[in-house]
């Protein structure tokens, strides 16, 4: 049996490149996802793009957007995922198969699966970031769109919702420092 992943996106003024965001989750091979979009802009551009993609497994909340992170916290207690991936608006999967990559061998000893992702740039175009096992300190190279966390260690340790920026980054790497349980999948 495939473990379920759970895949939010929160819109926050990225209206313009949701679209390609919801098409890439949407499009992935893997069997058994769900997702669920927080849309903080309350726009009505959400429903035609899932209707139009047959989306299933996939719902839309909507409200104000104060703090990421605490929506990230708010929606992780709340998903029926075994995994969980914070697929921002604008980001996309590297490939349809991403998701199906990721969990492709035995996970059950690890608290993060992360990957490779693309890295765009408004004035050098686009570049392909390796992933490599964490160095510490403060020498992680991740993103968000190409990392999987076990939904029991987020809803554990949460993400610091009084910060703007970088919170992600601290809890991968409060994880990784306490249990060293990060796997790459290429």
């Amino acid at each position: 049996m495939t473990s379920r992943v759970s895949i939010i996106t929160i819109i926050n003024q990225g209206e313009r490149e949701i679209e390609s965001t919801i098409c890439s989750v949407l499009g992935q091979s893997y069997p058994n996802l769900e997702y669920i979009i927080f849309d903080g802009s309350n726009t009505s551009i959400v429903a035609p793009i899932l209707k139009k993609n047959n989306a299933k497994n996939t719902r839309v909340i909507t409200g104000k957007v104060e703090s990421t992170y605490s929506i990230m916290n708010d929606l992780s207690l709340n998903i029926t995922g075994e995994w969980v991936n914070f697929m921002n608006a604008g980001n996309t999967f590297y490939s349809k198969q991403s998701v199906e990559e990721a969990f492709k061998n035995n996970t059950s000893n690890f608290d993060i699966i992360y990957g490779d992702y693309i890295a765009k740039y408004y004035t050098k175009g686009e570049r392909i970031i390796k992933a490599s096992l964490p160095q510490p300190p403060h020498q992680i190279q991740l993103s968000l769109q190409s990392v999987f966390a076990r939904t029991t260690a987020v809803q554990k340790i949460l993400f610091d919702a009084h910060l703007e920026v970088a919170a992600d980054l601290l809890f991968y790497e409060f994880v990784g420092s306490k249990n060293s349980n990060f796997t790459i999948c290429h």
